[in-house]
């Protein structure tokens, strides 16, 4: 009975601090899979909205893909004032969908990862509409270097994935310098395949300055190995050791 007790308060503790809501019945949502639910009590109207894209079919033919018009009826259905993740992959979206969100003013996170026709039209309107956006992922989309400058609104972007784009290095890599020159010193992009990601360009200065107080106390550390792309007066793959 003593074990059963702790156990009890063990599990209402951790509930307490991690509060798990079960979402109610949302026929679209829960046709495609998805999940809707406050994201905490604490942010008790602050919403996640997570779509896989397709409903389950045994045969391929019986496959039914998210539409622009499924995903209206979708954010319709679940009548929040305050949607905070929206995860909608693997789609038939187009950007007429971000219209359809276009009012969810205190969106931070926004995954639209493996869905073809997301376009350049598509940031352009990601950034007009989402000031606040934070992460963004464009995982096999069909964004261009054209879309990133859409994306120089976004002030507070902190993560974008590009992996899988049409948008090419070079033009990531002049997207997060333009944010630093904008104030934005936080962005990391990642590319995938045979590029390396982009660190924060506060990220890379620190780790500049390490390794130049390090190189100074004649401390050498040939295990630590990270590449630094946006500094002109070191070669990728130089060795580095964190300053303690």
């Amino acid at each position: 009975m003593k074990y059963i007790l702790l156990t009890l308060l063990f599990v209402t503790t951790v509930l307490a601090q991690y509060p798990i809501e079960l979402p109610k019945e949302y026929p679209a949502v829960k046709k495609y899979n998805g999940i809707f639910m406050r994201i905490s009590k604490q942010e008790s109207n602050l919403y996640m909205l997570q779509l896989y894209g397709t409903t389950f079919a045994e045969k391929a033919e019986d496959l039914v893909i998210l539409s622009d018009k499924d995903f209206a009826t979708t954010i319709k259905e679940v009548e929040v004032k305050t949607i905070y993740e929206l995860i909608a992959t693997g789609s038939n979206i187009t950007h007429a969908s971000m219209d359809t969100i276009k009012d969810q003013k205190e969106l931070r996170y926004l995954n639209l990862s493996k869905n073809k026709n997301i376009s350049d039209e598509a940031c352009r309107k990601i950034g007009e509409y989402w000031p606040k956006l934070e992460r963004l992922n464009l995982y096999q989309t069909a964004v261009t270097d054209k879309g990133l400058e859409y994306l120089s609104n976004l002030k507070n972007l902190r993560v974008l994935h590009l992996f899988g784009s049409k948008a090419t290095f070079k033009a990531a890599s002049d997207f997060r310098d333009l944010m630093a020159q904008n104030g934005n010193n936080d962005l990391e992009i990642t590319m995938g395949g045979k590029h390396p990601a982009l660190g924060s360009i506060k990220h890379n200065a620190f780790l500049k300055s390490s390794y130049q107080k390090n190189t100074e106390a004649g401390k050498d550390d040939s295990d630590f190995k990270v590449e630094i792309l946006d500094d002109g007066n070191t070669k990728p793959n130089e060795e580095y050791e964190d300053s303690k």
